[in-house]
């Protein structure tokens, strides 16, 4: 399978472009293309035809992602846009032509894996299925949003939008499969715990996602480990209240930051500190 994985810095930016969500509207509609590997398992190319259901909307520069249902790993594999509008073969299969900017190899490489997907449903009224079988589904507005974030921090090379919580009892984590790179086995749950005790606001900088763009971003956090997962093994356990903490993006990327990952507290100093310099030459001006 041809492939590739490329590294992208998380930009707010995909947020402030789909603003238009306010009137409903999205800048680039987004479909969902499916890939059963239980009954296919051929080769990948760039471009492709792919079936698309009984989609008859889907029209050039559409936004589109493929998803790897049937075997595991399952989840999401490629990314990219429509090159055509939706057309028929010679056995009257509706197919759109496929554009990838984006394609992973699942054999050996880690993809985005369908646990992570189901969180970017997280306080919605309108959720996407993501064990949809029927290709050429259209994600809602606000999902694709989401997905546009965490598919880029995915790609970034650092673990996705992190995920785990738990209550009072806790959550087997960090049960290590060989890949290209160590992936984690994550709990849903245990990131819903966290969040339900600890709130959806970020813990070193104190950011709402849904205070700065509005309900296109309401609800959307990562959860970080206050232990970094690559030092744990396999039967942790993790308790949701103690060892995680809602953090937004920026900071969630701040706190590895060279040789180690700092806590919390120490990335709210670094900060404070540069609130201070910047607000030193300001007083000696005035």
């Amino acid at each position: 399978m041809n492939h590739a994985k490329i590294a992208l810095s998380f930009d707010t930016s995909c947020l402030r472009e789909h603003r238009a969500f306010g009137s409903n509207a999205l800048l680039m509609p987004t479909f969902l293309l499916t890939w059963n590997s239980a009954v296919w398992n051929g080769e990948i190319i760039d471009p492709c035809d792919w079936s698309c259901g009984n989609n008859k909307r889907i029209k050039v520069g559409d936004r589109l992602f493929l998803i790897r249902q049937g075997t595991e790993p399952r989840g999401m594999v490629a990314s990219g846009k429509a090159l055509s509008g939706v057309f028929e073969d010679d056995e009257g299969v509706r197919r759109v032509r496929m554009g990838i900017d984006i394609l992973l190899d699942a054999e050996i490489e880690e993809i985005y894996p369908r646990s992570e997907l189901i969180v970017l449903n997280d306080g919605l009224a309108e959720p996407m299925h993501w064990g949809v079988q029927i290709s050429g589904t259209r994600i809602p507005d606000v999902v694709a949003a989401r997905l546009e974030i965490g598919w880029r921090e995915f790609l970034s090379g650092r673990l996705p939008p992190a995920e785990e919580v738990g209550q009072a009892f806790v959550y087997p984590e960090g049960s290590i499969r060989q890949i290209t790179v160590n992936a984690y086995e994550r709990s849903p749950e245990a990131r819903r715990r966290c969040l339900e005790h600890h709130g959806r606001s970020c813990a070193v900088c104190g950011m709402s996602f849904g205070a700065v763009y509005g309900p296109l971003a309401d609800g959307f956090i990562h959860v970080h480990h206050l232990k970094p997962l690559s030092e744990v093994g396999e039967g942790y356990h993790i308790d949701p209240i103690e060892d995680l903490r809602p953090v937004c993006p920026n900071c969630h990327a701040v706190l590895p930051v060279g040789e180690r990952c700092r806590s919390i507290d120490e990335v709210r100093e670094l900060m404070a500190k540069q609130r201070d310099s910047q607000a030193k030459p300001q007083r000696e001006s005035s």
